[in-house]
């Protein structure tokens, strides 16, 4: 407030975001919210910036707090509207950036104030000046993101409107990124504008020149967006019809200008259409294929200058040599070519996973260009050399569909014999991987190429590893990844920055959460046979969140100065219970000898406050009651108890609980399946059966329930299965409210199967008869 300074001073905003950080919430925020709010009356428009900025500075730090604050989110969100109503364009991207910042690090629970802020964000979308306009586009996109399209459905038309008439400006990059959260958050209700929107993208895309080709590739990054974004709501046919106009454009921009950019942008735009198309994508490669094989194998000459001293992968791998992850030490190269190079790769493996069948005739030159590229220059640099790696997991489609194999799925058949040759190839390329994952440098390729990995795993199952030295390194791969022993992780602890810890610390968790993803595939694969790994793997998983080395930091438990508890990301609690889920349904009753150890440990996950990882410990607790060893039955009660509480739940506005229900749904039904194959049945499992059957309606009642806000649960058809063979069994026990409850579930799936709702109808459809048939035999109570 130093009228004096005609500007803000650093050192006081440093102090705030020092508050924010280290101080609880309750010391400050009243006199702050206060000091702000008369800011914004202020005629000093450096203090009505300020009333924003100040709050910017604060709500990475308290997010919990504001999430669960409502009042507080809606207060703050109020001083943002004001701020984007204000006459100074500085204040209005002031409160831009606070907007986004909420939407970012405030969501879903931002979207139930929609109305405080979305009608300002419009207003200054208006703006004349573009550096607002462009501000409002990128608070814009972040509010989107995850909204509901019936919340955005009344503001549509005026989102539409104002951001295709701001296409052409200054702010185009901002707008056309901000177009494609619009089609996300909008769903269905953005058909009516695809083609509108199609026809201003492809005019952009084909008109440039020379000198200016800068909007034409963002029109291509956002055309494949959109498509890619509403994949779910836009009929594959009308996506083929503007496929087919959009390649055309981009070849006739590539002819006329010959840059790295263009292609860039074209091939990354190829990717998006072929995820929607598939194989029909194929009718464009007789045009593209040769563009991108060109750009793939682009001579060593366009892109290093003379001097440069290539060292060799292994040599790279070697200790002490440390160069940087974007240009690996290199000086005159052609980053642009390079990236060219990159991308190219990159659409390669993309059109290997979604046409297999298409590619078979391109398998022989895909692995020419590979072997070329690893015998070049162009190989010593990390992001190409990713890009490579990712081919020779993504070749592994087309290599399944050439032996005439559908790609693998856990509990099918294994074919009698697979060609030879192509065996050879599939371990050919998992080694060059694994070899690959464990000494490359770049935290960022691994992870990327650990991803794909993991992804030819799922491909190929068990043929893959049909090698037991392969398989032993696979699980050693992932064993050293989740414990940040790789050389990308040792360089990463070692050479970081302060400024690039979050970064670093969020790729490390990204990295950590393949390798994790990595041992259920491996499960699957095995099935039975991974028992002899089991013991290793699952400790391996557990130490992930207790109290492991995580760079070098204990991550339960810890407290931050602020009083707040820090515990390991949502993504890794999540991904570590639903492993475990994963592993003990690939080995089933080899898990016995560890159910106990297994059951302790998730046990805890049921009280979690995120709805992903709460839902997973249910899944993996009713697995383990379902294959574990039967002493683990004992334990019935402890679960019971925390069933009978979600039964009683039906208010499905709580985020999640969808997710929750139906894996406490599928938990009684693996319960309920143990306890009546028992045999003998002991005083124990008679008990159990009578717990159930107490809870049977309340539990049908939540099926009703799940099936009106989730058409599909992936749980109830196991439940409703076992359910019907209690009913049958001990039909006298049960109130007659089960009968009519069971009589309107089969109503609901009849009635939703002729509506078309249903996506994979059979189970549902069987299920339906099964309820019919036996309500029918068993009627004898009824009417």
């Amino acid at each position: 407030e130093d009228e004096d300074e005609d500007d803000e001073d650093p050192f006081a905003f440093r102090i705030i975001e020092i508050l924010h950080e280290k101080a609880p919430m309750e010391l400050y925020l009243s006199q702050l919210l206060e000091i702000a709010e008369n800011w914004q009356e202020s005629g000093n428009l450096y203090l009505r910036r300020a009333a924003c900025e100040v709050f910017t500075l604060g709500v990475k730090h308290k997010q919990r707090k504001i999430r669960a604050n409502s009042e507080l989110l809606h207060t703050l969100l109020e001083l943002a509207s004001r701020g984007l109503r204000d006459d100074d364009v500085k204040v209005q991207i002031a409160a831009c950036l606070l907007v986004a910042q909420i939407a970012q690090y405030c969501e879903p629970q931002v979207q139930d104030h929609h109305e405080v802020v979305l009608s300002a964000l419009l207003q200054c979308l208006s703006s004349p000046v573009h550096s607002a306009q462009e501000s409002a586009c990128i608070a814009l996109e972040e509010f989107l993101r995850g909204m509901d399209a019936d919340v955005i459905a009344p503001y549509l038309e005026s989102i539409m409107s104002t951001l295709t008439d701001l296409v052409s400006t200054e702010a185009h990059e901002a707008v056309l990124s901000c177009l494609t959260s619009v089609a996300d958050a909008a769903g269905e209700e953005f058909g009516g504008y695809l083609s509108g929107v199609v026809s201003h993208l492809a005019t952009l895309v084909s008109d440039v020149d020379n000198d200016n080709y800068t909007l034409s590739c963002q029109a291509m990054d956002t055309i494949g967006k959109i498509v890619k974004n509403t994949v779910d709501h836009i009929p594959t046919a009308a996506v083929q019809c503007h496929m087919e106009e959009f390649v055309q454009a981009s070849l006739k921009v590539i002819d006329e200008i010959n840059e790295p950019e263009v292609k860039i942008s074209a091939f990354s735009m190829y990717e998006d259409f072929s995820g929607v198309v598939g194989e029909d994508f194929s009718i464009t490669f007789d045009a593209i294929l040769p563009i991108v094989f060109a750009s793939a194998r682009s001579s060593d000459s366009e892109h290093f200058g003379e001097s440069d001293n290539i060292l060799s992968f292994s040599d790279r791998a070697a200790e002490g040599y440390t160069p940087s992850d974007d240009e690996d030490g290199l000086s005159n190269i052609a980053v642009d070519g390079l990236y060219e190079v990159s991308h190219a790769f990159d659409l390669l493996a993309t059109l290997l996973s979604n046409c297999p069948t298409s590619m078979i005739s391109y398998l022989e030159e895909v692995e020419v260009v590979c072997d070329e590229v690893e015998k070049s220059r162009k190989f010593s640099i990390s992001y190409v050399r990713g890009a490579c790696m990712n081919v020779y997991c993504a070749l592994a489609s087309s290599y399944m569909a050439l032996a005439g194999l559908k790609e693998w799925e856990a509990g099918l058949p294994l074919a009698t014999e697979i060609d030879e040759a192509i065996m050879i190839k599939l371990n050919s390329h998992a080694r060059k991987v694994i070899e690959y994952i464990q000494q490359e440098q770049s935290l960022t390729q691994t992870t990327d190429t650990f991803h794909f990995f993991n992804k030819m795993l799922g491909v190929t199952g068990p043929y893959v590893l049909v090698d037991n030295e392969l398989l032993i390194a696979v699980l050693n791969t992932s064993k050293t990844v989740i414990e940040e022993e790789t050389t990308c992780q040792r360089r990463a602890i070692k050479y970081k920055t302060s400024a690039e810890d979050d970064d670093t610390q969020e790729l490390m968790y990204a990295f950590v959460e393949q390798g994790l993803e990595c041992i259920p595939l491996v499960a699957q694969a095995l099935g039975s046979c991974f028992e002899e790994y089991l013991n290793d793997m699952l400790a391996v998983m557990a130490s992930v969140l207790t109290g492991c080395k995580l760079n070098g930091n204990i991550v339960e438990g810890d407290i931050e100065d602020n009083g707040e508890e820090e515990i390991a990301p949502v993504f890794q609690r999540a991904t570590v219970v639903g492993g475990i889920a994963e592993i003990i349904e690939a080995v089933q009753t080899s898990v016995a000898g560890m159910s106990e150890m297994c059951f302790n440990f998730v046990l805890p996950y049921l009280k979690d406050e995120d709805d992903e990882v709460h839902g997973n410990a249910l899944h993996a607790i009713g697995l383990l009651l379902q294959f574990g060893d039967v002493g683990l039955l004992t334990q019935t009660s402890i679960v019971f108890e925390h069933l009978e509480a979600l039964f009683l739940c039906d208010d499905f506005t709580i985020v999640g609980l969808d997710h929750i229900m139906d894996n406490a749904i599928g938990c009684f039904g693996r319960i309920l399946q143990r306890a009546l194959h028992t045999t003998p049945r002991g005083l124990q499992t008679e008990e159990i059966l009578t717990s159930l059957i107490d809870m049977l309606e309340r539990v049908l009642v939540s099926i009703l329930n799940l099936f009106s806000e989730e058409s599909e649960p992936d749980e109830v058809v196991l439940a409703l299965d076992e359910i019907l063979k209690l009913y049958s069994q001990a039909q006298d026990k049960c109130s007659k409210n089960v009968y009519e409850y069971l009589v309107r579930i089969a109503d609901f799936i009849e009635q939703a199967q002729s509506s078309g709702e249903f996506e994979e109808p059979d189970n549902f459809v069987r299920v339906a008869m099964d309820i019919r048939t036996h309500l029918l035999s068993n009627n004898t109570g009824h009417s």
